[in-house]
């Protein structure tokens, strides 16, 4: 019990643990000998504790170690004692509350919680009181106790103290308690307190019945923080009843100093029929909820033209989300005004997809209008939303030549994918057009995938037939050609780290990042391997041998066979490690075959998709 390995210690312990009356008298000697070092006393007090849990009446010698001088033996007893709950212990716990050890004190508090008795709440707000908000090992301790002991009326009656430790301890006992006695501190006269109550009624699994009175504090007149009034926002909508409504307009009517307040009660407005299924504030999963809508509109309507004049961006892009949401036709000019007027390009796209959903008259000239602007968020939007109009064939393709003519790689891009979410009809003329291209070699080959995904969508074999490929087993990279150019760097780092059917970092990484060194780093391997390389090393991982990192086999002109890990190879030679200790080296003019032991690394042709072995071509390129 002494040795000075703890593993031998706590073998002995547990040992001795198990033979009950006998394992006992050995715990019992060891505590009662002054010259036995402290951690020997420390396994006799967990041993004792391990034995009184099957016979409560062994725990008495422990009872003897709350006279202990070292304040370690004292803490190891009173956790020991508390979670036996040994009732005689109590009398013995609270005098220690004064002790000068913080440890001590923290077991005292925790002690006195699990011992289960209310005499004990005294000691407890005295430990609260003393400790001041300084350790808050402490205070956690001691409130996590009350939350035991102690009724929630008790503790809901401390909102009236003035002792701001103890306010703040009632508060943390009853979020513990899931009282709804908690709402009397929301009006607490430190604001940080007040705010601590709301997050105990309003997150995390929450105090429902509390909601009501988080709510009203919206408009209390006192000056709340954002943290409070985000969750006294989040609290109606997730309550959902008529007069919580009314509460968040009455709170957006009073237009709030704060515009991000105020944009985040419009937001709860717009998306009170269905809200999100994730909190608005700590993003816990709620699950669905579907209320009337038009309940909802004929309650907000009233305020919309309000908030419209507003001449903060933020305001007007919430209205407009707001009035997307609930599909108020009748403002479709006013935000058509609001376009016009406005410099801002998130505004003026938030605008187009509200009319685009509105289904605005006038929504092709707006569209062939963004489609000439010199702001890329506005342009890509414009092309994005494509769509949505409802034109003939020969229209769309006047509406998107300006594009395939003079547009840059992403506009075209983001065009052939809108294209494919259009009717046939529509883009048929269109997509035949660059289907022509792409035969006649004349299409940018970073659009080759997009072309191929869109005429695959639509089913048509004419078009099919123009950009068909044919594959052979001997000429592989032919399926795989769309895939060299055109990826997105950014995505394809995100399928190297996350991918979880290539599970790439398992054996690779790029440099310093985290990953693997099972295979070969690929930092830098965009100068050694050119992109076709790179590709076969993906869809044909045995037919490329990083040095190090793969076995060979090679016969000789002369009938010499040689195997071995591949070491080095040059231009002229490899350098194939066997079973001497220098590798041989063979010159590859005498090479008259050469096999590649099959690769570890599964084929990427059958795990990813194209497009995702496109971007993860583009992230290794520029490695």
């Amino acid at each position: 019990m002494a040795h000075v390995d703890q593993r031998v210690r706590q073998k002995a312990q547990f040992a001795l643990a198990e033979r009950d009356i006998n394992g006992f008298k050995v715990f019992q000697k060891i505590l009662e000998n002054q010259s036995v070092n402290q951690l020997a006393k420390i396994h006799a007090i967990w041993g004792l504790g391990q034995i009184a849990k099957k016979q409560p009446r062994f725990a008495t010698p422990l009872l003897a170690c709350l006279n202990e001088t070292d304040p370690e033996l004292l803490a190891q007893a009173l956790k020991t004692l508390g979670e036996l709950k040994y009732p005689l212990a109590l009398d013995k716990v609270s005098p220690l509350s004064k002790h000068s050890s913080s440890r001590v004190k923290f077991y005292v508090a925790e002690a006195l919680g699990k011992l289960g008795n209310e005499s004990s709440i005294p000691v407890l707000l005295e430990i609260i009181k003393e400790n001041n908000n300084q350790d808050l090992y402490i205070r956690h301790a001691a409130a996590y106790s009350l939350s035991k002991i102690a009724k929630d009326s008790d503790l809901a009656a401390l909102s009236n103290s003035d002792n701001e430790a103890l306010r703040t301890a009632s508060i943390i006992a009853l979020r513990r308690m899931k009282s709804e006695k908690l709402a009397l501190f929301l009006n607490d006269k430190n604001q940080n307190l007040a705010t601590d109550a709301a997050r105990g009624i309003h997150d995390d699994l929450s105090i429902p019945g509390a909601f009501p009175t988080l709510i009203s504090c919206l408009n209390d007149g006192q000056n709340r923080n954002e943290a409070f009034i985000r969750r006294a926002l989040s609290a109606a909508q997730r309550l959902g009843d008529d007069i919580s409504l009314q509460e968040v307009i009455k709170y957006a009517k009073s237009n709030p100093t704060n515009a991000a307040l105020l944009t985040e009660a419009i937001a709860v407005l717009g998306t009170w029929a269905e809200p999100s299924v994730l909190d608005r504030v700590d993003g816990r999963f709620r699950g669905a909820v579907k209320r009337d809508v038009n309940t909802v509109k004929n309650t907000v309507k009233p305020y919309v033209d309000e908030f419209l004049k507003s001449d903060n961006l933020s305001v007007l892009t919430a209205t407009t989300n707001l009035i997307s949401y609930l599909q108020f036709t009748e403002y479709a000019k006013q935000l058509v005004g609001i376009y016009s007027n406005t410099t801002d390009s998130k505004l003026k796209v938030t605008i187009l997809e509200t009319l685009s959903v509105l289904k605005y008259d006038g929504f092709k000239n707006l569209i062939e209008e963004g489609l000439k602007s010199e702001t890329a968020a506005i342009k890509t939007s414009s092309i994005s939303l494509l769509p949505s109009l409802d034109v003939d064939p020969a229209a769309m393709r006047e509406i998107s030549k300006p594009i395939t003519e003079k547009g840059s790689l992403g506009d075209k891009q983001k065009l052939i994918r809108s294209l494919s979410q259009m009717p046939f009809q529509t883009s048929k003329e269109t997509l035949l057009e660059l289907a022509e291209q792409r035969k006649a070699g004349s299409l940018d080959k970073e659009l080759w995938l997009e072309l191929s995904e869109a005429i695959e969508k639509t089913g048509d074999e004419v078009l099919k037939t123009l950009i068909a490929v044919k594959s052979t087993v001997e000429n592989w990279m032919d399926a795989f050609i769309e895939t060299l150019f055109g990826g997105n760097r950014n995505e394809g780092r995100r399928v190297f780290n996350n991918h979880a059917a290539a599970q790439c970092t398992r054996c690779h990484n790029v440099g310093d990042t985290e990953g693997s060194n099972v295979g070969p780093n690929l930092k830098g391997v965009g100068k050694r391997l050119s992109r076709e390389k790179i590709l076969e090393s993906l869809i044909q991982p045995s037919n490329i041998i990083v040095p190090g990192y793969g076995s060979v086999s090679v016969v000789l002109t002369d009938g010499q066979e040689v195997t071995g890990l591949l070491s080095k190879e040059t231009d002229e030679e490899l350098f194939i490690q066997g079973s001497d200790a220098e590798p041989t080296k063979v010159v590859k003019t005498r090479i008259k075959t050469r096999e590649n032991f099959p690769s570890s690394m599964p084929a990427m042709g059958d795990l990813m998709t194209k497009r995702e072995i496109r971007d993860l071509i583009e992230y290794l390129s520029v490695q």
